[in-house]
């Protein structure tokens, strides 16, 4: 049973005899059966599960170069990671760009020196690009082929304790990136839509993530030179490193990241049949979220899965379940709250950006409007800052939305300030949202 709200003797009935006439002129008359079709499509990941990665006829020529330059290259190495090539174009030139990413350390180094805190977060992660075998020092200025990547700190507003260092793979010089010469690949994920609304099908649901998703998938020792950076070494010298995996902020990742895991998926299936059915149907890049009908499916898919990954040094982790005895059979270490069973489940989780209340097993929505000014550009803030992917709450945010409307009808700008009637009907809304 669907639990989103709709109750299956409530669905709309359609007659496929029915069809629609317009005044405009049409090439052709649409049954409703056809209306109806069109609009399913968005739910089916059809080419999604055909068990063959990137099957579609709307790749570009770009899109079936990837495809023939990933497929025929990765491997899994001894070790047991999948290695596959930076897709890179035709007949490209790459400037040497060391004097910028020496310019960008600097620029850099002056941050840190005013933000102990940041400074310390920043060196445990490049540190442990080393320690894990991520990265490698790059001492030989011999090869030809070499770019230079500057980096910077990203912190989450929702993980202020951590920060991610991200490859600027756009910074140009003389004109040229490293995204330039770089195919992004096809879109390989399952849609949004069609994750989420699955998640809602069974009465178990269950969540994990694949920790360091692009870097879990290696680059070709040939090909790391692409992919150097300037950093400090333990006597403060600046010394030139190189990336061994495929970094984030390079355009490629994604697509060749989604790629290795279904391919691992279709290398390991026939042994784990109910993990390569999650892994390909049920996640949204590195995102797992599945629901099946019994305890038993849900458990054998959760160890399938662990295990399957394991199989490319790739770790499962963060598992979320609204069974306890799910979590039971799930190692504590790969829990979210990494909590035995038999205490508290965590209360909230997160779907793909939509919280999601586990004990209830609930979709919720946090309308946080804030204090924005009485203006346009205030209330565009305000109602696009609802994350409503399945138009759950669409009911709610379109009196919003018909304001907004009104305001731009009125050819006002940005800045300027609202006719009481609207204020008044604004204000009236605000008001109905938290009564």
């Amino acid at each position: 049973m669907l639990r989103t709200g709709i109750k299956r003797d409530q669905a709309v009935k359609v007659v496929s005899s029915a069809c629609f006439k317009v005044k405009s002129t049409v090439k052709e008359i649409v049954a409703a059966k056809d209306i109806l079709e069109i609009l399913s499509q968005d739910f089916k990941d059809t080419e999604r599960t055909t068990g063959q990665i990137g099957s579609s006829d709307k790749l570009s020529q770009n899109d079936f170069k990837f495809m023939d330059i990933v497929s025929q290259s990765i491997h899994q190495d001894k070790e047991g990671y999948y290695t596959m090539p930076l897709p890179l174009k035709d007949d490209f030139i790459l400037p040497n760009n060391r004097w910028m990413a020496e310019q960008r350390l600097k620029n850099m180094t002056k941050r840190l020196a005013r933000d102990k805190d940041y400074r310390d977060k920043y060196q445990d992660f490049m540190k442990g690009l080393i320690d894990r075998g991520e990265a490698e020092p790059a001492n030989d200025h011999s090869t030809r082929h070499r770019w230079y990547l500057p980096h910077h700190g990203v912190v989450h507003p929702k993980k202020p304790g951590k920060v991610r260092v991200v490859w600027d793979c756009s910074s140009r010089c003389e004109g040229i990136s490293l995204n330039d010469v770089l195919l992004q690949g096809p879109d390989l994920n399952n849609t949004l839509l069609g994750v989420l609304l699955r998640f809602r099908l069974g009465e178990i649901a269950l969540s994990c993530d694949i920790e360091r998703m692009f870097f879990q998938f290696w680059v070709p020792q040939e090909q790391r030179d692409f992919l150097r950076y300037l950093w400090y070494d333990e006597n403060g010298d600046v010394c030139d490193y190189r990336m061994k995996v495929h970094v984030f902020g390079a355009t490629s990742s994604p697509s060749c990241a989604i790629y290795g895991l279904k391919r691992l998926a279709d290398d390991y299936g026939q042994q784990y049949p109910q993990a390569k059915k999650f892994i390909q149907n049920h996640f949204y890049v590195d995102d797992g979220l599945v629901s099946t009908d019994s305890t038993e499916e849900a458990a054998k898919m959760a160890q399938e899965s662990i295990e399957m990954c394991k199989k490319a040094n790739i770790r499962l982790c963060k598992f979320t379940c609204t069974s306890e005895e799910v979590l039971s059979q799930i190692p504590v270490s790969e829990r979210a709250d990494e909590n035995s069973a038999q205490e508290l489940l965590p209360q909230i989780s997160s779907a793909l950006g939509v919280t999601w209340l586990i004990d209830s097993d609930d979709f919720s929505f946090r309308l946080e409007l804030k204090d924005t000014p009485l203006t346009r550009r205030g209330i565009l803030s305000t109602v696009s800052s609802i994350y409503d992917p399945l138009g759950l709450v669409s009911p709610i945010l379109l009196q919003g939305k018909q304001i907004l409307k009104q305001i731009c009808e009125l050819g006002k700008d940005w800045d300027d300030d609202l006719p009481n009637d609207i204020r008044m009907k604004w204000e009236e809304w605000r008001t109905g949202v938290f009564s």
